[in-house]
Parts: structure tokens; C-alpha cells; sequence
């Protein structure tokens, strides 16, 4: 981290010696505090500081102009010390996010040995928090499993202060209403696009674990209860599937560069990181075993729909598409396929839960791939712990939530498994 020092006289008129501040600039950083040192104006540079040069020229000094002589050169020396020190302090792998008037007040009243303030911001906090995380992940369950989400967390907060015109927050201030503000801003003010609603759900579950972790949670204050919206995605089925296989793609290489890549997907189950793993992954009887990418599991996934390996050895000739221009040519596939189908879609914008109806290609994704093959392997009837040791769900619960069957396919795949064993339930 690159700041520089600065200082500025106090701007008090009518003052015979004037206060120094320090100033650190760097970027978006600019933060200001007083450093205990007055001078007179014209023993001062705003370059170098406190200047070497004396006014009184090479003439004899009076006993006077001796004294003022030995005060500047005693202020020159402290100012020197304190800007050595303030640099020292900054220079001992402390974040930019550290940086704040505090920090700065606090570094002063150190070097002066004073009392330094002892009641640390959210921020401080939270940063805390990061920094003992390589020590606490796997300790206490999931709820530590993802350092992203944390920094993230840090980023939205110094967002939101600079919308109140703030650097931080006191943890005084968490209360009902700043966790509506807040929210409000995740969800409509919020860069680069505002967030949904399950994703401003994480951000509260991360800022109520690091409030508790500190014992600073004041359920009674400002009880924060993480919502949780019913994702609407969608997913293909075997009959979507074939349709999107039939298409004619030939005179549009993207096309079908893009319909290759999302079949072995589909087929696969495997994440669009490891697209490029799995099609470069010898096949040995019918089976692609490999090392995901995201959670560095082992699996190892049998090849049991027709062409699969047809679609990857595709991939292998033509190549693959990134995850961005997945997304957006194969919308326009499935509109080719005729895969328009009106459904439902719930979103949450300033606190309100809207619904909408919007055709069903526009809502595919590369994800859809690796959805449409979980539920479409259930539909078949295969059981949910084997395909989760493919998809990597560590629980039922959020494999349940992960797989797109409403009550009519339930009921459906119950009478095909029923009529597949042929026995009546006594």
C-alpha cells in the first residue's frame, strides 16, 4: 500500500502559532487529524513541513530569537519523529480498510503515549474477524466456510457508509433501523447491480456471525433473521433437452459451439469451471472421474445418457464457451427450440415481493445444465445420495432445495417407481 504523509497548518486566524495536521492521501483514502505540534506560519512548507530555513538570516540572534530558534528546531525534530512513527505503524501489513481518522488519532496518541481509544467500529471488528479466519475454518460448521462472502461483506459496508457519508460504524448504532438501511441499499443502490434477496440473506447471516463470534449480537437491539427466498430457476428436461439437440445449428458456429458445451452440462452435472476439465478427462469404462474445481472433491461420473460422449468430443474439436457467452446464446437457442413456456418468477425490490410471469428460456443459464441433470437423474429414480456424491450437496436439505420438481412430477415419479416394482403397499 503506497500513502502519502502530508500536513496543512490549522486555518485559525489571528493565531501567533498554528496547530500541524497530518493528512494521509492514497486513492479514495484522505483522512485527517491534529498532531499536537504548533508553529509560526512562516517556519513552515506545505512540501517538506517544518522548514530547516530560519528567517533571521546569518545575522546575531537575540536571546528572543535564540529561543524561538531552539523551539522550532525541538517541533522540527518531534514532527520528523511522529511522521517516522505514523509510517512505521502503517507499514505493519495493516489493510487500506484499516486506514481510517481513528487509526490516525490513534497512532498520534500512541507516540505521545496516550490513552488510545479502545472501542473498536464495526469495520474494526470485521476485520478482525478476516484476519483469525485461517484459524477458525471447520470449527464451527459452515458458517465459516467462505472467506469471499466476508471481504464481500466489508466491501457493502464501506459502500453503504459512503451513501450516509460516513467511514464506518460505531456497533452502538446496529440496531432495526440499520439493518432496514442497509438491506434497502443492498437492494436497490447497491454497484455493480442491486442483489437479490437470497444473497442480501448470506450478507446478514455473515454480519450476524461475526457479531456473535465478537459477542457483540443484541438479539433484543436488532434481531436479525435471514430470509430466505425460494429461488426461482428452472430446469430442462429430457424432452426440453432432445428438442435443443435437434436444432439445425450448422450455419452458426456460437451456436452450436454454445449447444455442445451446455449438453455435456446437462449430462454431465458438472459446474462450468470444470467444463474444460471434463472434456479433457480420459473416459474409462463410460466414467469421467476428475477433481472439482470449487470444493476440490473427487468424483468420478458415468457417462449414462446417449451422446454424451458424442457432445464431448465435440467440445474437444470446436472448444468451449466461456460462462458469459454461454448465458447469453443459449436463451436464444431455447427459443429456437420453442422452449416458451410462461412461468412464474417471485423477486423482492424495496422490500416487496413481486411476481411475474416471463417465458422460460429467458431465464436459462450455464447453471440450468447442472440443475436440469440432478433432476432429471431423481425423476429416473435414482437416489438423491448418489447423484449429491456427483453435484457435491452436503445435506438433503439443500439438495432438495437445489432440484426443480413441483407436486404434479412428484406424484408422477412416485406411480413410475410404484409400477417399476409391481407390488402393493399393506
Amino acid at each position: 500500500m503506497v500513502l502519502r504523509l502530508n500536513s496543512r497548518l490549522s486555518s485559525k486566524k489571528n493565531s501567533e502559532k498554528k496547530e500541524i495536521y497530518l493528512t494521509y492521501h492514497s486513492g479514495k483514502i484522505n483522512i485527517t487529524s491534529g498532531s499536537d505540534i504548533t508553529i509560526s506560519e512562516k517556519w513552515f512548507d506545505y512540501v517538506t513541513g517544518i522548514t530547516n530555513n530560519t528567517p533571521f538570516g546569518r545575522r546575531k540572534l537575540s536571546d528572543a530569537e535564540n529561543e524561538i530558534l531552539e523551539y522550532h528546531k525541538q517541533m522540527r525534530e518531534k514532527y520528523n519523529s511522529l511522521k517516522t512513527f505514523i509510517e512505521d505503524e502503517e507499514s505493519k501489513n495493516i489493510e487500506k480498510s484499516q486506514i481510517t481518522s481513528q487509526w490516525l488519532t490513534d497512532c498520534i496518541n500512541k507516540f505521545y503515549k496516550k490513552g488510545v481509544h479502545k472501542e473498536k467500529s464495526l469495520l474494526d471488528h470485521l476485520h478482525d474477524f478476516i484476519n483469525e479466519y485461517s484459524h477458525r475454518t471447520g470449527t464451527k460448521g459452515n458458517i465459516f466456510k467462505n472467506l469471499n462472502q466476508y471481504t464481500t461483506l466489508r466491501d457493502k459496508l464501506q459502500e453503504f457508509a459512503k451513501t450516509e457519508r460516513r467511514n464506518d460504524f460505531e456497533v452502538s448504532e446496529i440496531d432495526k433501523n440499520f439493518l432496514q438501511n442497509f438491506n434497502t441499499f443492498l437492494n436497490t443502490i447497491s454497484k455493480p447491480k442491486p442483489l437479490a434477496a437470497n444473497t442480501i440473506g448470506k450478507y446478514n447471516k455473515c454480519l450476524k456471525a461475526v457479531l456473535n463470534d465478537k459477542g457483540l449480537y443484541d438479539e433484543k437491539k436488532c434481531r436479525i433473521i435471514v430470509q430466505k427466498l425460494e429461488v426461482d430457476t428452472q430446469y430442462l428436461s429430457e424432452t426440453e433437452l432432445d428438442k435443443i439437440k435437434m436444432l439445425d445449428l450448422s450455419k452458426n458456429k456460437k451456436l452450436e459451439k454454445t449447444r455442445n458445451s451446455f449438453i455435456v452440462l446437462a449430462y454431465t452435472g458438472c459446474r462450468i469451471s470444470d467444463l474444460k476439465t471434463v472434456i479433457n478427462t480420459p473416459i474409462v469404462n463410460d466414467t469421467i472421474t476428475f477433481r472439482q474445481q470449487k470444493t476440490n472433491n473427487k468424483v468420478s461420473i458415468p457417462l449414462l445418457f446417449d451422446n454424451t460422449e458424442k457432445y464431448i468430443n465435440r467440445c474437444k474439436t470446436v472448444g468451449i464457451m466461456t460462462n458469459t457467452n454461454l448465458n447469453s446464446y443459449i436463451r436464444e437457442i431455447c427459443e429456437m427450440a420453442g422452449i416458451n413456456e410462461m412461468v412464474s418468477i417471485t423477486s423482492i425490490k424495496g422490500g416487496q415481493k413481486n411476481t411475474e410471469l416471463v417465458e422460460k428460456y429467458k431465464l436459462i443459464t450455464s447453471h440450468t445444465g447442472r440443475r436440469s441433470y440432478a433432476t432429471n437423474m431423481i425423476e429416473r429414480g435414482v437416489s438423491p445420495y448418489a447423484i449429491m456424491e456427483i453435484t457435491g450437496h452436503k445435506t438433503l436439505a439443500s439438495f432438495e432445495a437445489y432440484i426443480r420438481l413441483d407436486k404434479k412430477d412428484k406424484m408422477e415419479m412416485m406411480k413410475k417407481q410404484f409400477a417399476m416394482g409391481n407390488k402393493k403397499i399393506i
